[in-house]
């Protein structure tokens, strides 16, 4: 190659890496216009998908414009496509609350989750996980069978205040940090 050669291939490279990507965005289709998605610490709506670039609207409203070569060889989430959305808590429990006492939290949120309907029935569950510096751990774990964001925040406020009855029924108290 002469010298012109070589600097016409290194001016092009990154612009053909570029289309190469949109091409495999094309064909391979992560991600379509319109769908949420996750790429890298970019959390968003795509917008456009074009020869060079991708753009992402974020939660901040703002545009994220990611070259393609970049986005097609990343890992991309596409939220969009998820049949249901993840509820995942842990409930800190008071160290000195009794063995009893967690029993009976654990059932009741176990009833709990069993009643909301929304709650994928083979897929939550309710489990003491372990013991931290200041609490007894419980976690919560629920696939809640939506796709529609504002419609898992109403159930996750349900599980939320359900979980808030379940501690006032058993006399539970949540952990404080000591100070």
């Amino acid at each position: 190659l002469s010298d012109g050669g070589l600097a016409v291939a290194l001016v092009l490279q990154k612009p053909l890496e570029d289309i190469m990507g949109a091409i495999t965005l094309y064909t391979q289709q992560p991600v379509t216009v319109g769908q949420f998605c996750t790429c890298g610490d970019v959390t968003g709506t795509v917008e456009e998908i074009n020869l060079r670039t991708t753009r992402i609207r974020t939660l901040a409203n703002t545009v994220v414009v990611i070259p393609n070569s970049a986005f097609a060889t990343a890992n991309i989430e596409n939220v969009t496509e998820r049949q249901r959305i993840l509820h995942r808590q842990t409930v800190r429990l008071a160290l000195i609350t009794p063995g009893s006492t967690i029993r009976n939290v654990l059932e009741q949120l176990r009833e709990m989750l069993q009643s909301i309907e929304k709650v994928t029935e083979d897929a939550y569950r309710v489990r003491l996980i372990g013991f931290g510096e200041f609490s007894i751990d419980v976690e919560v774990f629920a696939h809640v069978a939506t796709t529609d964001w504002s419609e898992f925040l109403k159930i996750a406020e349900d599980i939320n205040l359900g979980t808030i009855g379940v501690l006032e029924s058993t006399g539970a108290r949540l952990a404080e940090p000591p100070r």
